[in-house]
Formats: structure tokens, C-alpha cells, sequence
């Protein structure tokens, strides 16, 4: 069975996503530890290059007072012509082979690579002849060597003018000019950094990946959007925790569920605003079963299904939450999650055998909830899952139960989603921002419309800078916010803690990409 079935709509509707400066913000602020490498490294590379590129000059210059030979009543104009002329004479002779081999054998070198330049100080008939090379010592025994022989070639070519040696040479002390090495390092680095943020910038707006609402909204049109989450205060909770001693795995724990006392209002309050409006939309159309799905691992889907279940039963519901990743690669993210390792009795596998979904284990604070879990994956799990056991099973729950959440594995890894669907009454598709291409989300959202019915859609993860949405969007509300760290079982890096601002929900944070 075909994963993703091809999508008929151009390319040019498909991609819709136009993101604004408060996104691109947003994006640069959550990729800051990455540009802060890039800084470095751009620091490194122009520190190379500044050292490795200069090289010490040392420049040592002679003046000439130039009049004209044989002239008594030479006046000071045709003195400043008869200099002008010598000087452009005396620089072409200077590159000629016969006055380069007179001076090379006058000091005793094969070869000079540094260069000499004659100039006129402006409206005067003086000369200035300087040298410069990487060596103080070389540059004054050249400088003198053309003193002393310019002669021997000159005197059959500028006949008509005499130098007379005005100030004499001096054997340079220091380099010509001094190595500035911060200066250059900083300048460098400017412009390697810039390169690196623009080229960061038109990837994020160039990315075809749903980054905000609005982005979501075009993309998947008539569509509902249940709910939006963030993530920033909830880290900042969570590492204060870990300061205090915390283990990883119970911090995570305590800050995923909305069951555990130590969680804020924010947080909790905005999977009470999501409850209230699955809870509206299937009660309205008479409906049980509802699968909660994504198209990439880490976008919040578990923790999504695990938390609409707690207050689902906290309303007074019966609810059962089946942990329906259970094929080869599977990843048992609410057993982790609410702490449980279910007996082998009480695994879906053997509760398909005996078609009984009573008597199941619920998670401490939550009476009304109970779990299905998995502790065995199988490699024919599409079979099982296809199956009239599962079909009976599901059916069982919808006598004893008044809702029925299905937590299915990520649409990229496995078909299994596509099985679910057509034992459920209808879908929720949770997009993490960033995560997944628009391609991609609407391809699964065609698939899983062809078994079921898409209840809408929930955006994960959001990142926005606050003033900059404010003022981009009129200054209407804030957001509630969830993190991104799932622990042993495979999100990120950091985890759920307390959520702060109100208005428009925003996101329980998937993690690490797999």
C-alpha cells in the first residue's frame, strides 16, 4: 500500500508558504546556536587569512634635484618639464634588462622581487626613487646599487639633465605598514558572517517547511487549525529542574503530562481549549474513534494524543488511548511517558486474542483513562493491525468507551497509519513547524482523507518573536508554549516545563529527527 499517493495539484499551488520578517526572526533566533558556530568558525578563517596573507615591505627612498645639462639660462619651468620628463625615462629604464643586470651585479643577487617607482613631488624638479622589498637590508643595498650605477646607463640616454642626489637613502627600521591584524580579522569575519545569514535567510524563505499559521492555514484550505503550541518557557523550567538534581527521564516526565501537579496553567490550560474543541467536533458529529497522526517522527504526535486523553477523562469521559506504534520500529513513547511497562496480558496483542479492552491499566490522576499499550513489535504488525481481531477489538471499546484515541506511528516510517484510519471515525494531523515539507503534509492529509475524516490540523512548535508578531499582526495575543524533549525515547534535547502567555495555543515540541 502506497504511503503517500501522488498529489495532482502544480507545484505552484502547492507551495503557498510566504514567510514574513517576524518568521524569518524566529527562524534565525531558533538556528542561533548554529550561526554562533558559524561566527567562529568565519572568526578562524579570517584570522587565517589576514596572517597568512600579509607579508612585511620595507620601503627606503632617495630625492633628486633634476636641471637641465648645458643650460645656463634654464628657467625653473624647464626644469620642472626636464624633471617630469626624466622621471617617466628614468622608470622605463629601471625595468629594462641592461639596468637590471648593472644593479643585480652590482650587490651580488641573481634576481629582486620586490619593485621600484619614480615619482615627481607635484610643480617642483625634484625626483623621488624608492625601493621596497621583504627585506630592510636588501631594499637599501638595492636603493644605493641605482645610485651609484644609474649612471653608467643614463648617461648615453638622458644626456640632456643631470640628477644630483637631494637626500640620501637610510635603511628602513620598520615595514612599511604594520600588520592590523584585529582590524582585518573583524572586517573578514563581517563579511563571511553576512554571507552565512543571508544565505541562511533565503534558505528559510526558500524552504518549502509550514512555519506558521498563516502557512498552514494556505496550505491545507478548509481545514480546521484545533490548536497551535510553542515551546520557550517550558526549557527554561525544565533546566532549572535539572539544576536542582532532577534526572532527565523524571523531568521530562513530569513536565510532559498534564496529570502531574508541577504543571503550570499555561500548559495545561491549553490542552484544556484543545479538549473542549475535539470534544465539540465529535460529539457534534457522532463520532468515537479519533487518530492522532503526523508525517515525521518528533512532531509532537505522542504527547499530543497522550495529553487530549487526560483531559478527555478529566471531563468525565471514559477514554481508552491505544499505543498503536507497533510495528518493528516502533518506539514506546507512552509507556515511557506515563511511566507504565504493561504485563504481557495487558499488551495489544493479547487483548486482540481475547477481544477484552477492560480491566486495562490507567495512569496515576487519570480514572477515567485507560491504556493500551504495546511491549512486542512484529514484523507482519500491517496484518494485524489489518485484521477482523483489531476491527472486533475496536468495536468492543466503542461499546465501553466514549472515545477511542489511536497514537500511530509517523506516516514517513510506516503504513500502519493508513490501517487506523479506516477503524476510526476521524483524524487529527499534528505539524511540527520546520519539520515536514508542505508536499508532504498535504500528501498525508489526501492519504488519511481517503480512509477517514480530517477533524483538522494542530501546529507544533512554533517560534515567533513576540514584538515582531505583535506589531506584524496588530498586536493580537500571545501564545502558549511546549517544549521539545521526549528523553530516552527519541525527542530533542531539552523538555516540557511551565507556559506562560495567552491567546492563540502554541506547541508541544516534537525533538530529534529521525
Amino acid at each position: 500500500m502506497s504511503i503517500f499517493p501522488k498529489n495532482d495539484l502544480p507545484a505552484a499551488e502547492e507551495r503557498q508558504i510566504r514567510p514574513d520578517a517576524g518568521i524569518v526572526t524566529a527562524e534565525l533566533i531558533r538556528c542561533r546556536w548554529l550561526l554562533l558556530i558559524g561566527l567562529l568558525i568565519s572568526a578562524m578563517l579570517s584570522y587565517v587569512f589576514v596572517t597568512e596573507t600579509y607579508k612585511e615591505e620595507y620601503s627606503s627612498t632617495a630625492t633628486f634635484f633634476v636641471t637641465s645639462k648645458g643650460s645656463v639660462t634654464s628657467t625653473v619651468f624647464t626644469n620642472i618639464e626636464t624633471a617630469k620628463s626624466l622621471t617617466e625615462a628614468f622608470q622605463y629604464l629601471l625595468e629594462s634588462d641592461a639596468m637590471r643586470r648593472t644593479v643585480l651585479d652590482a650587490i651580488g643577487e641573481t634576481e629582486f622581487s620586490g619593485t621600484i617607482t619614480t615619482s615627481q613631488l607635484p610643480e617642483t624638479n625634484i625626483m623621488s626613487l624608492t625601493v621596497t622589498s621583504d627585506s630592510p637590508e636588501l631594499t637599501f643595498k638595492m636603493i644605493r646599487a641605482i645610485i651609484n650605477n644609474h649612471h653608467l646607463i643614463t648617461d648615453n640616454v638622458m644626456s640632456n639633465a643631470t640628477m644630483d642626489v637631494l637626500m640620501q637613502p637610510t635603511v628602513p627600521k620598520a615595514p612599511t605598514h604594520a600588520l592590523n591584524r584585529r582590524s582585518g580579522v573583524i572586517k573578514y569575519t563581517a563579511i563571511l558572517f553576512a554571507v552565512i545569514v543571508s544565505a541562511t535567510v533565503v534558505y528559510i524563505i526558500l524552504s518549502d517547511k509550514v512555519r506558521s499559521e498563516r502557512d498552514l492555514s494556505a496550505l491545507l484550505p478548509g481545514y480546521e487549525r484545533l490548536s497551535t503550541f510553542g515551546c520557550e518557557k517550558h526549557r527554561r523550567t525544565l533546566r532549572s529542574r535539572l539544576r536542582r538534581g532532577r534526572s532527565a527521564k523524571k523531568a521530562a516526565s513530569e513536565s510532559l503530562l498534564v496529570s502531574n501537579p508541577t504543571t503550570s496553567f499555561g500548559y495545561a490550560e491549553t490542552f484544556r481549549l484543545l479538549r473542549t474543541r475535539v470534544e465539540y467536533l465529535l460529539n457534534k458529529n457522532g463520532q468515537k474513534t479519533l487518530l492522532i497522526a503526523s508525517v515525521a517522527e518528533g512532531e509532537g504526535k505522542t504527547i499530543t494524543a497522550a495529553n487530549l486523553a487526560v483531559m478527555l477523562s478529566y471531563a468525565g469521559s471514559k477514554v481508552l488511548l491505544i499505543d498503536g506504534n507497533c510495528d518493528t520500529d516502533g518506539n514506546p513513547g507512552l509507556s515511557e511517558l506515563f511511566g507504565i511497562t504493561p504485563k504481557d496480558e495487558d499488551c495489544l496483542c493479547a487483548r486482540l486474542e481475547t477481544g477484552n479492552v477492560s480491566d486495562l491499566p490507567s495512569p496515576e490522576g487519570a480514572k477515567h483513562l485507560r491504556l493500551l499499550l504495546n511491549s512486542d513489535f512484529s514484523d507482519d504488525a500491517a496484518d494485524i493491525i489489518g485484521s477482523e481481531k483489531m476491527s472486533r477489538l475496536i468495536r468492543t471499546a466503542r461499546e465501553q468507551y466514549d472515545f477511542i484515541i489511536i497514537d500511530t506511528p509517523a506516516l514517513c516510517r510506516s503504513g500502519l497509519a493508513e490501517y487506523f484510519a479506516e477503524l476510526s471515525d476521524c483524524a487529527v494531523t499534528v505539524v511540527r513547524q520546520g519539520v515536514a515539507s508542505g508536499r508532504s503534509i498535504r500528501d498525508a492529509v489526501d492519504m488519511l482523507s481517503c480512509s477517514t475524516r480530517i477533524l483538522g490540523c494542530i501546529l507544533n512548535d512554533v517560534r515567533k518573536v513576540e514584538f515582531l508578531s505583535g506589531l506584524l499582526s496588530g498586536g493580537c495575543g500571545g501564545q502558549y508554549r511546549y517544549g521539545k524533549y521526549y528523553g530516552k525515547y527519541g525527542y530533542g534535547k531539552y523538555g516540557y516545563g511551565s507556559y506562560g502567555s495567552r491567546g492563540t495555543s502554541e506547541n508541544n515540541g516534537g525533538g530529534k529527527r529521525q
